[in-house]
């Protein structure tokens, strides 16, 4: 391999190879705790229905209120 192989770092140009981009942090998936139900609804899906709840999470914004199906808020509780 010669030194403008890819990887390699250029004594020209030591900034080469070098990402530009901002670091990427990670953040844990927070449990969810629901905080209030705030509506009820049903929907029909593939011709079975199905009770779905409009979720206020605990600590979370409201921009990230969500339909929930009523099985996976039962999980939580």
């Amino acid at each position: 391999m010669d030194e403008d192989t890819p990887g390699h770092e250029d004594p020209e140009d030591p900034a080469r190879n070098q990402s530009t981009r901002d670091d990427i942090s990670i953040q844990r998936c927070r449990s969810r705790e629901p905080e209030e139900i705030l509506a009820k609804r049903t929907v029909c899906v593939k011709k079975k229905k199905r009770k779905e709840y409009l979720v206020k999470w605990k600590g979370r914004a409201d921009d990230e209120i969500s339909w929930e199906k009523a099985e996976d808020l039962q999980q939580r509780v």
